[in-house]
């Protein structure tokens, strides 16, 4: 890390660890995440903050996005809709980021949407009430909590690095014990049996994009500050 100039993390999670391994502090910079190509602007959510409330036509839809491997815990996501599906908890999971030949069976309630590209990400999004994460590893700066925010969208996500940081309980989503699906299914019933808890999570979501942040303009700061240097 001598030769390094500046380290830019986009969590103060990741920063953290940096230090703890010795760094000068005055060497890391915390930033967001640039913005995928295309995105929507953050200051006004495609879809507003007046999601379809989850009813008797229409349940409580959840939607995962990214990538399927050991770590990204979607066995302990369908796990979790198996259990609230077993109560007769009217809840639907969308998959997006793998096919149904990925899994030994399909489990009751899931949809495989196949892979896909960012410019899908709209329409995609538009099928779901909230987004769901189940990471057992520490993750980072998780872009699809990012892209989940721009869209509108509320995360559930396991209190764990820097997924916890990113999602504030009950406030622009819904954080459970790392590693328990009973724990994330609790969190996913509360979205339906508590009055406008989802509607607030929205709603919140709307005045935490409001506040306008341009990260490209970070990036430039410190760039023509090492330069000058």
């Amino acid at each position: 890390f001598s030769v390094v100039d500046q380290l830019l993390c986009p969590s103060f999670f990741l920063k953290q660890r940096y230090l703890d391994w010795g760094v000068d502090p005055k060497k890391i910079s915390v930033i967001e995440n640039l913005p995928a190509p295309g995105a929507p602007s953050p200051q006004v959510p495609p879809f507003g903050s007046n999601l379809l409330a989850p009813s008797q036509e229409r349940p409580l839809v959840i939607g995962y996005f990214g990538q399927v491997n050991l770590w990204k815990g979607l066995s302990l996501l369908t796990e979790a809709i198996g259990l609230l599906r077993s109560v007769n908890f009217d809840v639907q999971l969308e998959v997006n980021g793998s096919d149904a030949d990925d899994f030994e069976m399909t489990p009751d309630g899931v949809t495989f949407n196949g892979r896909y590209e960012p410019e899908d990400l709209p329409r995609r999004m538009a099928r779901v009430h909230v987004v769901a994460m189940a990471s057992t590893w520490y993750e980072n700066s998780p872009m699809v909590i990012q892209e989940a925010f721009q869209y509108g969208r509320p995360v559930i996500a396991p209190n764990l690095g820097g997924m916890a940081e990113k999602v504030k309980h009950d406030f622009s989503g819904l954080l459970f014990d790392v590693g328990s699906a009973s724990a994330m299914a609790i969190q996913i019933k509360r979205l339906a049996e508590e009055n406008r808890l989802l509607a607030k999570l929205c709603a919140n979501i709307v005045r935490r994009n409001a506040i306008k942040i341009d990260e490209f303009a970070c990036h430039e700061k410190i760039y023509t500050k090492l330069l000058n240097a």
